[in-house]
Order: structure tokens, then C-alpha cells, then sequence
């Protein structure tokens, strides 16, 4: 698995397998893989807008739409 999914296993499977008794090593790793997380996140979200371009319109085309509609 790769991407979000991927790491958020990887990161599941990590943290389960830390030791119960250590408390505060479980702190301090659940902190550092919640922004492993957050960063994931964000970089997926980036891509997905760098990767969505906006829809450019032909305004000749549009203008000539509009007007065939206005003459039926």
C-alpha cells in the first residue's frame, strides 16, 4: 500500500507495537506520527488541487451559445 492508507497502517502497526508499559514513549511517538499524519494529509490535498486545473471557457463558443438560444 502506498499514499494515506498505506501510512496510516504503517503507522498503526508502529504504534501497537510499542511496549504498554512505556507511557511516555507512547506519548511522545503518538505525537510525532499524528503530524507524520497531518502531513500526509496535507500533501494529498495539495495534490489534488495542483492536479484539478480549472475549466477554462470559450467565451466565443459561450457567446454563441447564448445567442442561438436567444433566437429560437
Amino acid at each position: 500500500m502506498s499514499g494515506l492508507v498505506g501510512s496510516i497502517t504503517a503507522i498503526s502497526n508502529e504504534y501497537n507495537d510499542l511496549d504498554s508499559k512505556n507511557t511516555i514513549k507512547g506519548i511522545k511517538t503518538a505525537n510525532y506520527l499524528e503530524g507524520k499524519i497531518n502531513e500526509a494529509e496535507l500533501k494529498r490535498s495539495t495534490i489534488k488541487t495542483i492536479e484539478e486545473p480549472a475549466e477554462e471557457l470559450d467565451t466565443e463558443k459561450l457567446a454563441e451559445k447564448i445567442q442561438d438560444d436567444m433566437t429560437r
